[in-house]
C-alpha cells in the first residue's frame, strides 16, 4: 500500500493517507457530496430548477450554507441569516466602466457550437430585446475569434474567470440588462431531452431556439469574412511546417463530448489520404504531443477556418468546431462517436448524439456512426 491511495469506483472517488480517508467526493447529476478526515467536515451541494444550494456542517452541526434562486444568493451561519448577493448588481457595479456605454449585456456561457448558432441569432435577438448597443462577454478566448468572423460589427471582450454563478437568470441593473447565453441548466435540460424518448424537442439548435424564443427563420445567413490580419498570421504559422497548400486536408481527431477514435485510427487515415498525394494537417491542442510527428500548429479558431477555406477536405469526430468549419464549404466527413465517461453522467450513446446534433441538413456533409461501423469500413468510407 502507497502512502497515498486515489480510488474512483463509479462515481465516487476516496482519496486515503497511510489507509485512513482523507477525502471522499460523490457526484451525482445534480447532487455533489465532499467529506474530508472522514467525514468530520463534509459539504453538500445541490442543483435543480435554477436554484443552488449548498451546506457545510461539521461534526454534523450545521455551520455555513447559501442558497441562490435565480440571481440572488442568500448565505447563512447556521439558521442566521446574514448576507444576500444580487448576482447581476454585483457583476454590474464590478465592470461599471467597461458597460457604461453599452445598453445590454451577453454573457456568452457556451462551446464552440453554442457560439456559433447564438451569433447567427444574435441580431434577431437583439433586435427582439430592443439592444441598441449591445456588448458579448465570452468566457473562452476563442470567443472573440467567434464574434469577429461572425458578427464583426459588435464589440467583444473576454473574461476567462469572471467569478459569475453559471446558474444565473436575465437581470437588470444600471439601465442595463444581463443575460447569461447559456445558464447551466440549459445543458442539462439537451442531454435529459436525448435521454428521454418521447421527448418533443431533440436536437440542439431547437433547444437554443426555444431558449431564445425565436424560430429558424431568425438565424443569419452566416457570410465569414476573415480579416487579413488572421490571414497574415495563419500563413507565417503554416510555413514553419511545410504544408502543401495546394493540395491538403484537415484532420480534426478531438471532441469534448465524444469518444476519442484512437491514435491508429488516424494515423491509418493519414497513411491513405498521403498515398494520394494530398498532405495531410492535424487540427490537435490538447493531445499534440501524441501527433508531433505530424503536420500541426497552435492555431486560433480563426485561423484554423481560415486554413479550413484553403483545404481540400474535413475529416472528423462531431464537435462545435464542426458548426463553424462547415461554413467553409468544403466537403465534411463528421464521425459520431458515444459520449465520454463522466462523473455522475449516464453515457449519451452515438445514436444519441447523432440525434441531438446532427448536420444532415448541409449538403456538403457526409455523417457516420462510428460504433455501428467497424473501423476499416470506417476507413474505407472516410478515406
Amino acid at each position: 500500500m502507497g502512502i497515498l491511495e486515489n480510488k474512483k469506483v463509479d462515481n465516487v472517488r476516496t482519496i486515503k493517507l497511510l489507509g485512513l480517508p482523507v477525502y471522499r467526493v460523490e457526484k451525482e447529476k445534480r447532487h455533489k457530496t465532499q467529506m474530508f478526515l472522514g467525514g468530520l467536515i463534509k459539504a453538500d451541494k445541490s442543483f435543480s430548477d435554477g436554484c443552488v444550494a449548498k451546506e457545510i456542517t461539521v461534526l454534523g452541526i450545521p455551520v455555513k450554507r447559501y442558497i441562490q434562486t435565480g440571481n440572488h444568493i442568500q448565505y447563512y451561519l447556521g439558521d442566521y441569516k446574514f448576507f444576500g448577493v444580487n448576482l447581476c448588481e454585483k457583476f454590474s457595479k464590478k465592470h461599471r466602466k467597461l458597460f457604461k456605454k453599452y445598453d445590454d449585456i451577453y454573457i456568452l456561457h457556451a462551446n464552440i457550437g453554442e457560439s456559433v448558432i447564438f451569433l447567427r441569432l444574435a441580431k434577431a435577438y437583439f433586435n427582439k430585446n430592443g439592444s441598441k448597443k449591445p456588448l458579448i462577454v465570452g468566457l473562452q478566448k476563442y470567443h472573440r475569434d467567434l464574434v469577429k468572423l461572425i458578427l464583426p460589427d459588435v464589440d467583444v471582450v473576454v473574461m476567462e474567470k469572471p467569478k459569475l454563478s453559471m446558474y444565473m437568470e436575465i437581470g437588470k441593473y444600471g439601465g442595463h440588462s444581463i443575460r447569461l447565453m447559456f445558464p447551466k441548466w440549459h445543458y442539462d435540460e439537451v442531454e435529459d431531452a436525448l435521454r428521454a424518448e418521447n421527448a418533443p424537442v431533440k436536437h440542439f439548435v431547437d433547444q437554443i431556439l426555444n431558449r431564445m424564443e425565436l424560430d429558424k427563420s431568425d438565424l443569419s445567413n452566416c457570410d465569414i469574412k476573415v480579416a487579413d490580419e488572421v490571414k497574415n498570421s495563419l500563413m507565417k504559422k503554416i510555413s514553419k511546417i511545410n504544408l502543401n497548400m495546394d493540395n491538403f486536408v484537415i484532420f480534426c481527431p478531438e471532441a469534448n463530448t465524444c469518444e476519442d477514435l484512437g491514435e491508429d485510427f488516424w494515423r491509418k487515415l493519414k497513411n491513405r489520404y498521403e498515398s494520394m498525394g494530398y498532405d495531410v494537417y492535424f487540427n490537435v491542442t490538447k493531445e499534440a504531443d501524441r501527433y508531433k510527428d505530424c503536420k500541426h500548429s497552435n492555431l486560433t479558431v480563426g485561423e484554423v477556418y481560415a486554413l479550413s477555406e484553403l483545404s481540400k477536405k474535413i475529416i472528423g469526430l462531431r464537435s462545435g468546431l464542426m458548426d463553424l468549419l462547415v461554413y467553409a464549404d468544403k466537403p465534411m466527413d463528421v464521425i459520431y462517436t458515444k459520449a465520454r465517461e463522466r462523473d455522475s453522467f449516464n453515457l449519451l450513446t452515438s445514436k444519441e448524439i447523432l440525434t441531438g446534433f446532427t448536420m444532415e441538413n448541409y449538403s456538403n456533409v457526409r455523417e457516420f456512426d462510428a460504433d455501428v461501423i467497424e473501423n476499416e469500413e470506417l476507413l474505407e468510407a472516410v478515406g
